[in-house]
């Protein structure tokens, strides 16, 4: 098996793209992908066929075609939206593309077509309030979730509908933290009806029981991200679970590290396993479609490194570094089919 993973970066004008091998983990680079505009967030439809990016430019929601054999993109559309969004993800279905906007508390849907295209008319446009850091629809599709770090430092529940589009406001409409955590990204468990956040605030990682009947949130666990005795500043930024849903990932901006858990696969509470050092400020990372390599780009560096997560106790074992240019921002990765 093998893997194209590609990486935006905010600095340039361009996505680093290199094939990875699923066997040893091993990133071949390959030659860069020229954009219109600085990419930054990215997301990528289940089946492979699309990649969908926001740029800084002024449409900037757009979509691409993936050449599944080499790797290369080619633009179908972009689209206007009244910000400028930090993050971007379709919804299980790969029917919609969602986002949000952190400094206008905006979120949107947009339509996504059979060909890729994206809409041009939302099927849902909210303002909420400031710091929304992301936007996710659960497995069910039934539900979506909106973080926002301090303030408001609180978890927007929405009622989503899979055949619209729609977004309508849930009751209560947010699940607040006890303390002042600051929910940034989340990930939803793959069998367990369990969301996870992490906390750009808080320097944390919380769990939270879905109630499958309502989608409220019920927070029943926080844990750090950091090692004991540390003391210096810090911020979280992304978070992932694997495939297996055994093994959950954090990075630390700061400690510059990834901090990682088991996962119990009845309850799905975390036990730490402690921290992995990484290239400095490591805004993003990702896992490899089987959940057997995790990649982290660090800003602080242009770096990214690349890591082999052992299936048994779920450690990271550092594999290679490349240079990917200045303000690394997104990874994704998509299938290789010749």
């Amino acid at each position: 098996m093998e893997y194209y993973l590609y990486v935006s970066g905010t600095a340039d004008g361009r996505l680093a793209r290199f094939l990875m091998d699923g066997s040893s983990g091993r990133l071949q680079p390959q030659e860069s992908i020229e954009t219109p505009a600085p990419v930054g967030p990215m997301a990528i439809d289940r089946a492979g066929k699309f990649l969908f990016a926001a740029t800084g430019g002024e449409r900037p929601l757009g979509s691409f075609a993936i050449d599944s054999a080499s790797g290369d993109l080619e633009p179908i559309n972009a689209v206007a939206v009244d910000c400028r969004p930090c993050y971007i993800n379709t919804d299980p279905g790969d029917r919609f593309l969602l986002y949000s906007c952190f400094s206008q508390g905006t979120i949107g849907v947009h339509g996504i077509d059979d060909d890729g295209s994206i809409r041009e008319q939302p099927a849902a446009a909210l303002t909420m309030a400031i710091h929304a850091h992301s936007i996710q629809a659960d497995r069910s599709s039934r539900y979506a979730y909106v973080p926002h770090i301090n303030p408001p430092n609180e978890i927007d529940q929405f009622l989503f509908d899979a055949r619209t589009g729609r977004l309508t406001t849930n009751e209560p409409a947010s699940y607040s933290p006890p303390t002042p955590e600051g929910p940034r990204h989340i990930c939803f468990h793959p069998t367990l009806d369990v969301l996870y956040s992490v906390n750009e605030n808080g320097g944390t990682v919380s769990a939270h029981h879905l109630d499958p009947e309502t989608g409220l949130l019920d927070g029943f666990q926080t844990l750090t991200t950091l090692p004991e005795g540390y003391e210096g500043e810090n911020n979280c930024a992304e978070i992932k679970i694997t495939p297996s849903g055994r093994f959950l990932y954090a990075s630390n901006r700061g400690h510059d590290s990834i901090a990682g858990y088991h996962v119990d696969d009845s309850t799905g509470e975390l036990t730490p396993l402690g921290q992995t050092p990484t290239e400095k400020t490591p805004r993003m990372f990702n896992l490899d479609p089987s959940g057997s390599y995790l990649c982290a780009a660090g800003q602080g560096t242009g770096g990214l490194a690349s890591y082999r997560i052992a299936p048994d106790t779920g450690a990271l074992e550092p594999l290679e570094v490349h240079q990917v240019g200045g303000g690394p921002a997104w990874l994704e990765f998509v299938e290789r089919r010749r």
